[in-house]
């Protein structure tokens, strides 16, 4: 499970560039423009990322990279988790002086977040394909950091190594909930004190690093319970046959969009069925790719 938080500079952003976000789409005003940087991933460093390793139906350990303003060594604490201690180890990085050392401090959380997540079988957010994984992949490629392979090859759809559960829960074009009313209908505990994501940047101005931090990692843990709540059903749907719809549009798309004959196309697609190479969630990625290239 993985989540960031973000933060975005103001005086970071040139005039040309600041033109250009208050008159993209429409004309916006500076609060607008400067509210936003948080969100652009050409602007938004991350301040924090937790990750919280799932094995099987239980929660193992979490870890946390975060900017500090004081130099620390990493430090552990006990998390109750529904009713289970939770070792969660924090790895303060130093951030003496913004905005002067937070590139580089953010490198060093990415550095961190690949290395945690290096080996790993599945990453899964919520709403990080709409979110964190864009802003984490172009944050690396603006460093020129490596990138998980497995990452690059999940761009399209949900992908086998990439789930977003927000996505799992619902359809492309419905209204996506947020994650602590989708926990709460679930009965999930949030247990996150004051913060929300809307506070973050001004908390990390004013140096309430750990604050941030510990609530990063409580909206991990609270994604990892979701995680393991919904997980039959996830199994299910990754296991099972493509439905008939699926398959329609399948053949549809490389019909009309790869000039391939109807009757060829239904019979490759029934064959990768049967023989169980396409199941429901790669139906579903390769008709999100399909629809990619025509864009």
């Amino acid at each position: 499970m993985v989540d960031i938080e973000t933060c975005g500079l103001i005086e970071e952003l040139q005039y040309l560039d600041y033109q250009y976000l208050k008159n993209r789409g429409r004309e916006k005003s500076d609060e607008e423009v400067e509210r936003g940087l948080s969100l652009n991933p050409f602007f938004a460093h991350i301040i924090s990322v937790a990750v919280v390793h799932v094995q099987g139906d239980r929660i193992e350990e979490g870890v946390v990279y975060y900017l500090s303003g004081e130099k620390e060594e990493a430090y552990g604490e006990q998390r109750s988790v529904e009713g289970e201690e939770v070792e969660i180890t924090y790895h303060p990085i130093p951030c003496f002086s913004i905005p002067r050392d937070i590139a580089e401090g953010e490198q060093m959380i990415l550095t961190g977040l690949w290395g945690e997540i290096q080996g790993s079988e599945r990453l899964v957010t919520y709403n990080g394909r709409h979110f964190d994984v864009p802003v984490l992949r172009l944050r690396s490629m603006l460093y020129n950091l490596s990138l998980p392979r497995e990452l690059e090859l999940s761009r399209y759809g949900r992908g086998e190594f990439h789930l977003d559960l927000a996505d799992f829960l619902f359809l492309k074009d419905e209204a996506k909930y947020t994650l602590d009313f989708v926990c709460r209908r679930f009965g999930i505990p949030l247990q996150k004190g004051a913060m929300d994501g809307s506070k973050v940047q001004e908390a990390f101005l004013q140096g309430r690093y750990r604050e941030i931090a510990r609530y990063n990692c409580q909206d991990t843990l609270m994604t990892a319970l979701l995680y393991l709540r919904l997980l039959p059903y996830i199994a299910i749907e990754e296991t099972s046959f493509p439905s008939e719809k699926q398959m329609e549009y399948l053949v549809k798309l490389v019909v009309n969009r790869e000039g391939w004959e109807r009757e060829s196309a239904r019979r490759m697609f029934a064959w990768f069925q049967e023989s169980g190479v396409l199941n429901r969630e790669r139906a579903s990625r390769l008709i999100d790719y399909l629809k990619s290239r025509s864009t």
